[in-house]
C-alpha cells in the first residue's frame, strides 16, 4: 500500500515539475547556479514527500558536525532511502555521485544533472577519472558532494570496503570529509517483503575528517580510515 502511494506520488510529481524542469534547462546555459538551487528545492520536495507517504520518519544526529565550507559527504549504503534520507535531512545541498546506469533514467537523470549529480563509470577508468576531476573542480567551485564508496547497497551488520579512488575527491580539492552512517534504512524498504514499511531510521553527520590531517599510514588507506568512523558511528547508534 504505501509502495504504492509512495510511486505514485513521485510519477505525479515528475508530471507536474516538467515545466519547471524546462526552465531549469533553459537557465542552466546561462546561470548554473540558480539552475541549481531551483532544482534543489525540487529534490527536497521529492525527498520529504517521499518520506511523508511512505510513512518513514527520520531521526537526524551530529548535523552540527557539517562545516558550512563545501565538504564531500561520504557515506554507507543500505538502501533505496538513503538518498530521499539525505536530501531531506542535509544541512546544505549536495551533488550525488550516481552510478551510470542512473544516466538512462528519462526526466530523472535531467533532474540530477541540474542538481550537478555526477554519473560515474565504473568500468571504464578513463571515464571515471573525468568524472572525478570534474568533481573535484565542482568542489574547489564551492560546491558539496556525497558519495557511498561501497559502489552497491550492503544490508550485511558490517560496512563493505570502499574504493579507494572515491576519496580522491577530497584529498585533491582539500575539503573535509563528513562521514554519513545510515541505519536502519533498509527496514524501511529492502528488508521487508510489501515493499515500503512505516518505521524510524537514522541519519548521523560525523565529525569532520581533514585527509591532510591524517597520520601518514592513515593518508595511504584513506578509504578504509573513513569507513571505520562510519562503522563506529552506526555500532555507537544503532
Amino acid at each position: 500500500m504505501f509502495t504504492f502511494i509512495v510511486a505514485v506520488y513521485i510519477i505525479m510529481l515528475l508530471i507536474i515539475t516538467l515545466p519547471v524542469l524546462l526552465i531549469c534547462q533553459i537557465i542552466r546555459k546561462n546561470n548554473r547556479g540558480l539552475s541549481n538551487k531551483i532544482a534543489s528545492v525540487v529534490a527536497q520536495i521529492w525527498a520529504k514527500g517521499s518520506l511523508f507517504f511512505g510513512g518513514v520518519r527520520v531521526e537526524v544526529i551530529g548535523v552540527e558536525n557539517v562545516p558550512k565550507e563545501p565538504v564531500l559527504f561520504v557515506g554507507n549504503h543500505r538502501s533505496l532511502y538513503d538518498i530521499p534520507a539525505f536530501y531531506a535531512k542535509a544541512p546544505k545541498h549536495a551533488g550525488f555521485i550516481a552510478k551510470l546506469e542512473m544516466r538512462k533514467i528519462p526526466i530523472m537523470s535531467t533532474w540530477m544533472k541540474n542538481m550537478e549529480c555526477l554519473f560515474l563509470d565504473r568500468e571504464n577508468i578513463r571515464e571515471g577519472l573525468k568524472t572525478i576531476l570534474e568533481g573535484i573542480e565542482y568542489i574547489k567551485n564551492g560546491g558539496s558532494l556525497f558519495i557511498c564508496p561501497e559502489g552497491t547497497r550492503n544490508h550485511k551488520e558490517q560496512t563493505g570496503e570502499f574504493k579507494e579512488g572515491s576519496l580522491k575527491l577530497a584529498q585533491k580539492s582539500g575539503c573535509p570529509v563528513i562521514p554519513v552512517a545510515f541505519i536502519g534504512t533498509d527496514d524501511r524498504f529492502e528488508n521487508r517483503k510489501f515493499g515500503v514499511t512505516p518505521g524510524k531510521c537514522k541519519i548521523v553527520f560525523g565529525e569532520p575528517i581533514y585527509l591532510d590531517q591524517l597520520e601518514p599510514e592513515y593518508k595511504k588507506m584513506a578509504g578504509q580510515y573513513v569507513r571505520n568512523e562510519i562503522q563506529k558511528l552506526i555500532e555507537e547508534y544503532k
